[in-house]
């Protein structure tokens, strides 16, 4: 399941469902690879912190904590939720910067920092997509960075009339929609989202090491496809 409403990391959390989950007691705690976000989506003006655990790697079996280890943001605890397999909490308004500590079974305490992204936003007038032709997204902000990440998701949440473009090249301003992904989209009223983030491997961690991942989603905008 690629496009929770919760995170939308463009395939980060594909396979979500269906794994099995196992209780972090019952493994070694140093095979265990962790995965923290925080995402702040501007159209709802909140912020959710999610942490997930797997064994060995980011494709690994899903992880439950035991009792005795815990993971909080910032000082709040966060909760396992099963539908998401991992730990949230949200808070209202935007917490952009923060720190996650994930205490494992060893008494050992893992510290990882989010840091603030640079600002993004969707350009003026961007208001019609033409599946006849590539299109070219250039967003308000500042270029890319190291490291960063800005994706567009185009769509209705209705199979086959979707699309996802990803731009990763260091000083990119702008993403082309190419008429290989949106050609067969059905003109109309569709929906856009913008996300920039930044995905660098985890400070302090287990030799399987993990990700931590800072996220900015603007105001989802009405669009219309046309041909």
């Amino acid at each position: 399941m690629k496009l929770l409403k919760l995170i939308l990391t463009f395939a980060v959390f594909a396979g979500l469902y269906g794994c099995q989950v196992e209780d972090t007691g019952d493994v070694n705690q140093d095979k265990i690879w962790t995965y923290y976000e925080v995402l702040y989506d501007a159209t709802d003006d909140r912020t959710t912190a999610f942490a997930q655990f797997r064994l060995d790697s980011e494709t690994g079996k899903v992880l439950e904590l035991n009792q005795d280890a815990a993971i909080h943001f910032n000082g709040q605890g966060l909760l396992f939720n099963s539908a998401y397999e991992g730990y949230v909490f949200e808070f209202e308004g935007l917490v952009d910067s923060g720190t996650f500590a994930y205490q494992d079974l060893d008494a050992f305490t893992f510290e990882n920092t989010v840091t603030p992204l640079d600002s993004i936003d969707l350009p003026a007038g961007f208001d019609t997509i033409s599946t006849s032709q590539n299109n070219t997204l250039t967003w308000n902000g500042y270029p890319l960075a190291t490291n960063e990440q800005v994706g567009v998701f185009i769509g209705n949440w209705s199979w086959g009339n979707d699309a996802l473009f990803v731009q990763s090249e260091e000083n990119a301003t702008s993403v082309t929609l190419a008429t290989d992904q949106i050609a067969n989209m059905a003109a109309g009223p569709t929906t856009v989202y913008l996300d920039r983030w930044k995905d660098v491997p985890v400070a302090e961690g287990t030799s399987k090491g993990g990700k931590v991942v800072g996220k900015y989603r603007v105001v989802k905008e009405n669009i219309q496809i046309v041909n």
